[in-house]
């Protein structure tokens, strides 16, 4: 079949543009998946601040019934802190329902939760020890920074970074409520520690400065600053300063240190960290949010260069 001179060169002026129409389309998916792919990262964000706030709450109900089975605190402080635990819980579940999160986000949290009730009435009773108690309440609060992180390894790999840093705060708020609690307990008792107790109260500490240092890359000015404020604030120290006190003692008792006065000047270090959590979690909005509008504009642009082609096709 011979071809005119304009069908030739129709056709000749044809291939670039279709080539460019298929690369607009292909660069408009790719465009479109990756949106999709930070709003989920952002919705993830909001379920992990959600769920930041039900470990605070189940951090320092942990430590008020270790006090409280230990016999170094009276039962008034236990049911302020149920409260906490119980609503942060409920708003949790508002926020995964709001952020439309898979079911098993929720699941988890619930089967994380499920043995609250028990541990509770325990406590209430006094037919569970201290120590017992410590054992089940970390193990609900590990299951919960589990989930965590798993909510933080997103399909997004620049988003999961940016929630990297709160999963590593969030365990360091974790291990400073653990040292806590054993380091009031131990004063309070007064006595010599065995040998696998000072290993747990040491390596706590040692976990606590390694999340530390991790987490520390790559902050924001504000996370920055409020990081400074809580090694800077004298509760801090005094953390750090019982597990020297407490090694160096272990094996003979005689602390010199009132179990709770040292928990009540050490109380605002959670509150401390999770401002930190907190600024990140919000400087980690601002650049979802930055993130998601400039891929829309980018979509726009696009598939207004695909459109125009289209017209000469």
């Amino acid at each position: 079949m011979a071809f005119s001179l304009r069908n030739k060169l129709l056709i000749v002026s044809l291939a670039p543009i279709a080539l460019a129409l298929g690369l607009g389309v292909f660069l408009l998916r790719e465009e479109v998946l990756e949106r999709q792919k930070m709003l989920e990262a952002e919705a993830n964000l909001q379920a992990i601040r959600a769920l930041s706030v039900v470990l605070s709450g189940l951090q320092a109900e942990r430590g008020t019934a270790y006090l409280y089975l230990s016999g170094a605190a009276a039962a008034d402080g236990i049911m302020s802190t149920r409260y906490q635990t119980d609503e942060a819980a409920e708003s949790a579940r508002g926020t995964f329902s709001t952020e439309g999160l898979d079911d098993s986000v929720v699941t988890a949290m619930e089967e994380s939760l499920a043995n609250l009730s028990s541990v509770r009435r325990q406590i209430d009773e006094r037919s569970i020890k201290g120590r017992a108690a410590y054992t089940v309440y970390c193990n609900l609060t590990e299951a919960l920074l589990d989930l965590v992180a798993r909510l933080a390894r997103t399909e997004s790999a620049t988003a999961s970074r940016q929630m990297e840093s709160i999963v590593l705060f969030e365990r360091t708020k974790e291990y400073a409520g653990r040292a806590q609690c054993l380091a009031s307990s131990i004063y309070s008792l007064d006595k010599p520690i065995t040998y696998q107790e000072l290993v747990e109260i040491t390596d706590t500490s040692a976990t606590i400065t390694v999340n530390i240092q991790n987490a520390s890359t790559g902050l924001g000015n504000d996370a920055r600053v409020a990081l400074s404020e809580l090694e800077l604030h004298q509760g801090w120290h005094e953390l750090q300063q019982a597990v020297m006190n407490i090694t160096a003692s272990a094996s003979t008792g005689g602390y010199g240190q009132d179990g709770i006065a040292f928990y009540s000047s050490t109380n605002s270090v959670s509150a401390l960290i999770q401002k930190v959590i907190d600024l990140i979690a919000i400087e980690g909005d601002e650049w979802f949010q930055d993130s998601v509008a400039g891929l829309t504009r980018e979509m726009v642009l696009v598939s207004a260069i695909t459109g125009s082609s289209m017209l000469f096709v």
